[in-house]
């Protein structure tokens, strides 16, 4: 043919040999040899057949070479005209719209080719995709059910599954979602956005077991899904009873920090979760709680987090961190006050004990001015008079103990007995004039509590 050309390059049959040597290497998918040849070919000495497969057949080769703006010309001319390539133009020329994000345009050509024999197949993807990718979930539902239904041997079933799937997700109808992503899932993997939304909606339809399985999927890589995963994960767990998974899974929440509001939330759960299992409350626990109001000192749960703490230093006998706690709270509620006064008191014994009586009788002042409890009011006072008697101010602790034994909540007490037998001991070391008469009134009240 190019021998031709070349022996009469006058000849009137030299554009139709441009024409045919475009057309033989367009089959042989030389797309480059395809367009030098076409290029050279006159449209307008075509007839209109032959003028529909040369800007097809140009257009598509443009296409392939990536010269899309070239393409879609040649494509323009023939997708609105009745001829043999005008749907496969359209096709192309909708696919190349699609690439661009023109969307409106690409909706158009697609949907005139739902029921065509060649591409009816393959257009429902791009068209579900093409109201995915706007966001209109409402129309993905709607539309992409009945795409599936009309059309036989459909191209990207499952990915038109998931699409519905995440529609009805985004829609928060996880009944409806759970049907076409299970599809989903049993047709291929799913990636871990996929995995999270089949996952979170075995969760709202109560099915933890089956919601932990995809959450699990959805852990890698480390990012916002992994950790709103781990989170629901330990949710799940929590209502299955296993506080110990749960509060693994809340903790590796907590690790990933790219939702605060579940950082937050999972960082406290761990912290409260460690407290109720009790394995090592000091530890585990403390640290936990610590590190929340720490890093969330204005939180609403500020109170409650102390609270916590409060507990955990009582059990482990802290009565220092404990009141720390307590006084780092913006307000104490009458309970609280209630459990301030009682680890002042402990404090104080505590340092009796420890024969530091100073600090005992700096505690004990302490406690009873919280004023919450009468019988606190009452056993600080009995320890005032033990301070005094064992810095043998006699006088001084009978005194004290004279006060306990009228005081409103002293009467159910050991200590009450206990203290007749006290005052009388103290009248009996001090030996001034009368103590002895004293020292047996008080010796037989004590042995008639006894009888």
């Amino acid at each position: 043919m190019k021998q031709f050309i070349e022996k009469h390059p006058e000849s009137l049959k030299k554009n139709l040999a441009w024409f045919y040597l475009g057309k033989s290497n367009f089959r042989k998918k030389k797309y480059k040899e395809t367009i030098e040849y076409l290029e050279k070919t006159e449209g307008s000495k075509l007839n209109k057949e032959d003028l529909a497969e040369m800007q097809f057949k140009r257009g598509y080769s443009y296409l392939m070479e990536g010269n899309t703006e070239k393409a879609k010309t040649d494509l323009a001319e023939i997708k609105d005209k009745d001829n043999k390539y005008m749907n496969p133009a359209i096709y192309y020329f909708s696919h190349i719209s699609y690439t661009e994000k023109n969307y409106g345009t690409a909706l158009q050509g697609f949907n005139k080719l739902v029921n065509n024999e060649t591409f009816g197949s393959v257009v429902p993807y791009y068209i579900t995709q093409i109201y995915f990718i706007q966001g209109k979930y409402e129309t993905v539902t709607q539309t992409a059910p009945q795409l599936l239904n009309d059309s036989a041997n459909i191209q990207k079933a499952d990915e038109i599954n998931r699409m519905i799937g995440e529609s009805y997700y985004n829609l928060k109808k996880y009944s409806d979602a759970l049907v076409y992503l299970k599809k989903t899932n049993l047709a291929s993997d799913l990636n871990p956005q996929g995995n999270y939304a089949l996952g979170y909606c075995y969760y709202k339809t109560n099915d933890c077991p089956n919601a932990i399985k995809q959450f699990e999927k959805a852990t890698t890589p480390k990012d916002s899904i992994s950790q709103s995963a781990w989170y629901h994960m330990a949710d799940c767990y929590m209502k299955q009873g296993d506080k110990l998974k749960a509060k693994n899974a809340f903790y590796s929440a907590y690790q990933l920090s790219f939702d605060q509001k579940i950082e937050e939330d999972a960082l406290f759960s761990f912290a409260k979760i460690s407290y109720e299992l009790d394995f090592s409350p000091y530890n585990e626990a403390v640290k936990a709680f610590s590190k929340y109001l720490k890093e969330y000192p204005s939180s609403p749960r500020k109170d409650e987090c102390y609270t916590f703490l409060i507990n955990v230093y009582s059990t482990t006998r802290n009565y220092d961190l404990a009141i720390k706690s307590i006084e780092s709270m913006g307000t104490i509620d009458p309970i609280l006050k209630y459990t301030y006064q009682k680890l002042i008191y402990f404090k104080g014994v505590d340092a009796f004990n420890n024969d530091k009586f100073d600090e005992a009788e700096k505690q004990f002042k302490k406690s009873q001015a919280q004023n919450t409890d009468l019988v606190l009011n009452a056993l600080n006072q009995y320890w005032m008079g033990e301070i005094s008697y064992m810095r043998k101010d006699y006088t001084t602790a009978i005194d004290a103990w004279k006060k306990f034994l009228v005081m409103e909540g002293s009467i159910s007490l050991p200590e009450y007995d206990l203290a007749n037998y006290n005052i009388g001991y103290a009248h009996f070391q001090r030996k001034e004039k009368g103590d002895y008469t004293e020292a047996n009134i008080a010796f037989r009240k004590y042995l008639l509590s006894k009888t």
